[in-house]
């Protein structure tokens, strides 16, 4: 990349991404209701056990992330035949940790669930959820390896197909297994879990059966030709992919812990969170793909040397950034009866959701220029300066939920304004770091021949 993007190339990037994304939430949203209809207490377990798996799962996405960022870089460098061996080694490197991932997701954890949950009954549905889930790990691990190759291109059209059909076929299958049609038994929450591991099967096909296709992407960056295994490569997807599992390992298991105060309120407001959280993930669909996409506008500028660019290109997506999710976040308030309606029928949670759905969406006063900023400095080539800032931005976060929430036990209102407490203290570190730190000096340069 040579220049500041256009508004054009940035949505030629996002868009399929942002369409894959939202069919992922939609297949959530089908989950959330058929969990629903059978009863809350099936709701919390899927929810809980999902937020769990959510940790899990960010291991693989963090090595994703690494692929990406030096794939971006060294497609910005034209070092095209490396391209190839950082896609090897990445699926060296993470196939086995799918493996690993696997077997002690099967056979620990109800160990991992026993110390955040406390009813009995959700702690139940949450193990055997997280049981039959830990089944796909490998599937998605190679997955999150080909997704990063292909964000890192910038060709992300092939993410939209593959996202949106497992999605489809979430949930033509959640129908089916949860309520026993056509012929199936009727497995409940068992069947919403095996559904979800075969779209997670379906997912990696059509990744395959698209670079099957696509034969000039093959030859050009020498993805058949078997590399000779060097430790560099595997010693940088390790020394970029590490910080980030640990920063998303304390992220999320900031959320597990906020999610376990919560679920020390009540059911009624477990269940009225678990709806927010829905509602918190569909609407920033549209924020984690812009800032997926400054990621690789941003590798592409470092590998083509082209520095001056960069802030300048993060303002523009974080512009764009903002249009569109203060327009969701202004609709979602509008209409939050019909929304809440999707997820539960539950009249107490619809009725009392209002105040704490304001405490979330104040939080998008800030996202929009946060999540894109965060992103943004990964991409330079140093993975440790994002855990950083994130290990300081956390103690705060986790000092506010347990001054307000386990110590004061205070509302559910005060308990979710947590979110804006995060991201403004996120974006203050960021700022600090670009405009009053030497971070050109930072940059780390991956395009190294291999």
């Amino acid at each position: 990349m040579e220049r500041i993007p256009s508004y054009k190339e940035i949505f030629r990037i996002a868009i399929p991404i942002m369409v894959g994304g939202i069919s992922e939430s939609i297949s959530a949203i089908v989950d959330t209701a058929f969990m629903g209809s059978i009863g809350t207490l099936v709701m919390d377990g899927m929810g809980m056990a999902n937020i769990f798996l959510l940790v899990i799962i960010m291991i693989g996405w963090s090595f994703s992330r690494s692929v990406q960022i030096l794939v971006s870089q060294n497609f910005g460098a034209a070092n095209y035949s490396n391209i190839g061996a950082i896609v090897q080694h990445a699926i060296v490197v993470l196939f086995p940790v799918g493996i690993a991932l696997m077997l002690l997701l099967y056979l620990f954890n109800g160990l991992f669930l026993s110390y955040i949950i406390e009813n009995q009954s959700i702690y139940a549905i949450a193990s055997e959820i997280c049981s039959i889930r830990a089944l796909g790990m490998p599937i998605v691990m190679l997955t999150l390896v080909f997704s990063g190759f292909f964000t890192g291109l910038g060709q992300t059209k092939v993410l939209f197909y593959s996202q949106g059909l497992a999605a489809l076929t979430n949930i033509i299958l959640n129908y089916i297994l949860v309520f026993g049609k056509l012929g199936a038994p009727s497995m409940g929450y068992k069947g919403s879990a095996m559904a979800t591991v075969l779209s997670e099967v379906v997912a990696l096909v059509v990744l395959l059966v698209y670079l099957g296709y696509q034969s000039g992407l093959i030859q050009k960056y020498e993805l058949l030709i078997r590399k000779k295994l060097q430790f560099y490569l595997i010693r940088e997807v390790m020394r970029l992919a590490m910080p980030m599992v640990v920063l998303h390992a304390f992220s999320l298991g900031s959320w597990v812990y906020f999610f376990s105060l919560i679920e020390k309120m009540g059911e009624k407001e477990l269940a009225i969170s678990m709806v927010l959280k829905q509602i918190f993930t569909a609407i920033t669909i549209p924020g984690f793909c812009l800032a997926s996409t400054a990621n690789t506008i941003v590798g592409q500028l470092v590998g083509s040397r082209k520095i001056d660019l960069i802030l300048p290109s993060v303002l523009k997506v974080i512009k764009l950034n903002y249009a569109i999710l203060l327009s969701l976040a202004l609709l979602t308030f509008v209409f939050r009866y019909p929304i809440v309606a999707l997820f539960t029928t539950d009249a107490q949670v619809i009725e009392q959701i209002s105040m704490p759905l304001i405490a979330l969406l104040l939080a998008y006063l800030v996202i929009p220029a946060s999540n894109v900023i965060f992103n943004s400095i990964s991409a330079l080539g140093s993975t440790r300066i994002p855990l950083y800032i994130e290990t300081i931005n956390l103690f705060f976060y986790l000092l506010y939920m347990f001054i307000f929430i386990h110590v004061m036990k205070l509302s559910l209102f005060v308990a979710w304004l947590a979110e804006i407490e995060y991201w403004i203290f996120l974006l203050v570190f960021c700022c600090i770091y670009f405009y009053k730190m030497d971070w050109k000096k930072n940059i780390i340069y991956l395009d190294k021949e291999s």
